[in-house]
Protein backbone atom coordinates (compact mmCIF):
# COMPACT_ATOMS: atom_id res chain seq x y z
CA UNK A 1 0.00 0.00 0.00
CA UNK A 2 2.95 2.07 0.58
CA UNK A 3 3.73 2.02 -2.99
CA UNK A 4 0.32 2.25 -3.89
CA UNK A 5 0.17 5.42 -2.03
CA UNK A 6 3.57 6.68 -3.61
CA UNK A 7 2.56 5.67 -7.22
CA UNK A 8 -1.21 7.17 -7.32
CA UNK A 9 -0.29 10.11 -4.98
CA UNK A 10 -2.77 9.55 -2.75
CA UNK A 11 -1.69 10.03 0.87
CA UNK A 12 -5.11 8.14 2.40
CA UNK A 13 -4.89 5.26 -0.03
CA UNK A 14 -5.93 2.84 2.62
CA UNK A 15 -8.60 4.58 4.45
CA UNK A 16 -9.83 4.93 1.27
CA UNK A 17 -9.88 1.72 0.18
CA UNK A 18 -11.29 0.88 3.85
CA UNK A 19 -14.39 3.26 2.94
CA UNK A 20 -15.09 1.11 -0.54
CA UNK A 21 -14.84 -2.16 1.72
CA UNK A 22 -17.62 -4.70 2.01
CA UNK A 23 -16.62 -7.19 4.32
CA UNK A 24 -18.42 -9.76 2.13
CA UNK A 25 -15.08 -9.25 -0.51
CA UNK A 26 -12.58 -10.44 2.60
CA UNK A 27 -13.85 -14.58 2.15
CA UNK A 28 -14.44 -16.61 4.93
CA UNK A 29 -13.26 -14.26 7.33
CA UNK A 30 -15.24 -11.34 6.03
CA UNK A 31 -18.33 -13.83 5.59
CA UNK A 32 -17.45 -14.18 10.17
CA UNK A 33 -17.87 -10.90 10.55
CA UNK A 34 -21.20 -10.15 8.61
CA UNK A 35 -23.07 -12.98 10.52
CA UNK A 36 -21.76 -12.03 14.28
CA UNK A 37 -24.63 -11.85 16.38
CA UNK A 38 -23.83 -8.57 18.61
CA UNK A 39 -21.01 -6.13 18.23
CA UNK A 40 -18.88 -8.31 21.06
CA UNK A 41 -19.18 -11.14 18.61
CA UNK A 42 -18.05 -9.65 15.89
CA UNK A 43 -14.69 -8.04 17.48
CA UNK A 44 -13.92 -11.65 18.84
CA UNK A 45 -14.64 -13.52 15.88
CA UNK A 46 -12.26 -10.71 14.32
CA UNK A 47 -9.51 -11.64 16.58
CA UNK A 48 -9.70 -15.15 16.48
CA UNK A 49 -9.62 -15.51 12.56
CA UNK A 50 -7.53 -12.78 11.81
CA UNK A 51 -4.60 -15.17 10.31
CA UNK A 52 -7.02 -16.68 7.41
CA UNK A 53 -7.09 -12.64 5.91
CA UNK A 54 -3.12 -11.41 6.92
CA UNK A 55 -0.92 -13.72 8.44
CA UNK A 56 1.61 -11.41 9.31
CA UNK A 57 -1.09 -9.16 11.15
CA UNK A 58 -3.00 -9.42 14.71
CA UNK A 59 -6.35 -7.86 16.07
CA UNK A 60 -6.91 -7.17 19.81
CA UNK A 61 -10.20 -6.72 21.30
CA UNK A 62 -10.52 -5.61 24.67
CA UNK A 63 -13.66 -5.60 26.64
CA UNK A 64 -13.27 -2.87 29.20
CA UNK A 65 -15.72 -1.16 31.91
CA UNK A 66 -16.71 2.23 30.47
CA UNK A 67 -14.44 1.76 26.86
CA UNK A 68 -13.79 -1.46 24.92
CA UNK A 69 -11.03 -1.33 22.05
CA UNK A 70 -10.13 -3.23 18.64
CA UNK A 71 -6.03 -2.61 18.32
CA UNK A 72 -4.64 -3.89 15.35
CA UNK A 73 -1.00 -4.91 15.14
CA UNK A 74 1.47 -5.86 12.21
CA UNK A 75 3.37 -8.54 14.04
CA UNK A 76 6.46 -8.30 10.98
CA UNK A 77 9.25 -5.50 11.05
CA UNK A 78 8.36 -3.47 8.15
CA UNK A 79 10.89 -2.32 6.01
CA UNK A 80 8.47 0.06 4.33
CA UNK A 81 5.60 2.36 6.32
CA UNK A 82 2.61 0.18 7.92
CA UNK A 83 0.51 3.53 7.44
CA UNK A 84 -1.72 2.32 5.20
CA UNK A 85 -2.51 -0.85 6.15
CA UNK A 86 -2.85 0.40 9.89
CA UNK A 87 -5.64 2.70 8.25
CA UNK A 88 -6.84 0.17 6.02
CA UNK A 89 -7.53 -2.58 9.07
CA UNK A 90 -9.16 0.05 11.13
CA UNK A 91 -11.37 1.55 9.18
CA UNK A 92 -12.93 -1.50 8.31
CA UNK A 93 -13.80 -2.17 11.43
CA UNK A 94 -14.99 1.29 11.59
CA UNK A 95 -16.99 0.58 8.43
CA UNK A 96 -18.19 -2.80 10.03
CA UNK A 97 -19.60 -0.83 13.37
CA UNK A 98 -21.45 2.01 11.34
CA UNK A 99 -22.62 -0.54 9.16
CA UNK A 100 -24.76 -2.21 11.93
CA UNK A 101 -25.19 1.10 14.12
CA UNK A 102 -25.40 4.24 11.63
CA UNK A 103 -23.47 6.10 9.31
CA UNK A 104 -23.35 8.95 12.84
CA UNK A 105 -20.90 6.46 14.86
CA UNK A 106 -17.74 7.51 15.55
CA UNK A 107 -15.24 5.85 17.64
CA UNK A 108 -14.74 7.95 20.95
CA UNK A 109 -10.88 7.84 20.22
CA UNK A 110 -8.12 6.44 17.85
CA UNK A 111 -4.50 5.84 18.14
CA UNK A 112 -2.06 5.75 15.63
CA UNK A 113 2.04 4.38 16.51
CA UNK A 114 3.07 6.36 13.20
CA UNK A 115 3.29 10.09 13.26
CA UNK A 116 1.06 12.52 12.21
CA UNK A 117 0.04 13.09 8.12
CA UNK A 118 0.63 16.75 6.81
CA UNK A 119 -2.93 16.65 6.54
CA UNK A 120 -5.63 15.46 8.81
CA UNK A 121 -8.94 16.23 7.17
CA UNK A 122 -9.21 12.82 5.37
CA UNK A 123 -8.89 11.28 8.98
CA UNK A 124 -10.78 13.34 10.74
CA UNK A 125 -13.80 12.97 8.20
CA UNK A 126 -13.26 9.20 8.23
CA UNK A 127 -12.58 8.56 12.41
CA UNK A 128 -13.65 11.53 14.10
CA UNK A 129 -11.74 14.36 15.78
CA UNK A 130 -10.06 12.56 18.38
CA UNK A 131 -6.71 11.24 16.74
CA UNK A 132 -3.73 10.69 18.30
CA UNK A 133 -0.24 9.81 16.55
CA UNK A 134 3.28 8.64 17.42
CA UNK A 135 1.00 6.07 20.07
CA UNK A 136 2.38 2.86 21.26
CA UNK A 137 -0.26 0.95 19.24
CA UNK A 138 -2.90 1.34 16.86
CA UNK A 139 -6.41 1.34 18.04
CA UNK A 140 -10.01 2.61 18.78
CA UNK A 141 -11.72 3.17 21.45
CA UNK A 142 -15.55 2.52 21.28
CA UNK A 143 -18.95 2.59 23.91
CA UNK A 144 -18.65 -0.82 26.05
CA UNK A 145 -22.15 -0.10 26.16
CA UNK A 146 -22.42 -0.86 22.54
CA UNK A 147 -20.81 -4.01 22.81
CA UNK A 148 -24.23 -6.45 23.23
CA UNK A 149 -26.12 -4.32 20.34
CA UNK A 150 -28.08 -7.09 17.96
CA UNK A 151 -27.85 -7.13 14.51
CA UNK A 152 -30.38 -8.14 12.71
CA UNK A 153 -28.69 -9.23 9.30
CA UNK A 154 -26.07 -12.20 10.91
CA UNK A 155 -27.40 -16.16 9.92
CA UNK A 156 -26.22 -18.17 12.82
CA UNK A 157 -26.27 -21.06 10.85
CA UNK A 158 -24.31 -19.69 8.28
CA UNK A 159 -22.26 -18.74 11.22
CA UNK A 160 -21.51 -21.70 12.27
CA UNK A 161 -20.73 -23.47 8.71
CA UNK A 162 -17.96 -20.77 8.51
CA UNK A 163 -16.84 -20.96 11.68
CA UNK A 164 -16.28 -24.82 11.02
CA UNK A 165 -14.27 -23.73 7.64
CA UNK A 166 -12.29 -21.06 9.56
CA UNK A 167 -10.69 -23.74 12.24
CA UNK A 168 -10.07 -25.70 8.69
CA UNK A 169 -7.92 -22.79 7.69
CA UNK A 170 -6.59 -21.74 10.79
CA UNK A 171 -5.41 -25.90 11.30
CA UNK A 172 -3.99 -25.89 7.90
CA UNK A 173 -2.36 -22.35 8.67
CA UNK A 174 -0.39 -23.54 11.69
CA UNK A 175 0.67 -27.01 9.85
CA UNK A 176 2.18 -25.01 6.99
CA UNK A 177 3.73 -22.51 9.75
CA UNK A 178 5.34 -25.79 11.29
CA UNK A 179 7.10 -27.10 8.23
Amino acid sequence: LAAAATQTGDPHIGLRLAALGDLKRMGTYGYLLCNAATLEDLFRLAERYCHILIHTSAVLFQRGAKFSRCEYQVRVPARLSTRHYVEWSLGVFVNAVRARLGDNWYPEAVYFAHEAPANTRVLRRFFGDRLYFSQRANYFEFDSRLLHTRFSDGDPALLEIMKEHADRLMTALAQRDDD
